[in-house]
């Protein structure tokens, strides 16, 4: 069997596509976990692809009302979901195909459509790249949104302890 550059792209990408899943269940469960303490890895890992991204954009509304900064990191991990989408649907038509032998060798069909579905290395190339973007982006801006958590958290614990020994002198 020969491996062609289209083909080892294209797993390149099918496994960078299952590492960028992980990302986004991580990014979830960091979110998640300041609510629901209790919550395990796998209770958001195991959850179907577009629940994930359903359950962080649910997330990420909670800094809609947020600082400059803060409202930064949340648009851009809202564009990475929008592009994570876009790459699953690309993702998905390839993965699942009508597959027909042609004068050229074989073709990929969509199966819904019954369009011809692009396929190379340049295209592959790039959508491995935009996934590695995806990740990074979720590398970079989820853990200062989690630490906007924490600090939310520590405020609001000391306005409740600053509460609580103001009603013993009073």
């Amino acid at each position: 069997m020969r491996i062609d550059a289209t083909a080892a792209y294209y797993g390149l990408f099918q496994v960078a596509f299952a590492d960028a899943i992980e990302h986004l269940a991580g990014a979830l469960f960091s979110m998640r976990q300041h609510n629901e303490p209790n919550l395990e890895f796998s209770d958001v890992f195991n959850q179907r692809f577009s629940d994930q991204l359903k359950g962080l954009r649910q997330e990420l509304a909670a800094f809609k009302n947020k600082g400059p900064s803060t409202q930064e990191h949340m648009e851009a991990v809202l564009d990475a979901c929008s592009r994570m989408d876009k790459l699953r649907i690309w993702r998905d038509s390839r993965i699942h195909p009508r597959v027909v032998l042609t004068g050229d060798g074989y073709a990929l069909f969509d199966k819904k459509t019954g369009e011809r579905l692009s396929i190379s290395e340049t295209e592959c190339k790039e959508k491995l790249d935009e996934l590695v973007k995806v990740i990074v982006t979720l590398e970079a801006y989820v853990p200062h949104l989690v630490g906007a958590l924490d600090f939310d958290k520590e405020i609001e614990e000391m306005l409740r302890s600053d509460q609580e020994l103001a009603s013993i002198f009073t």
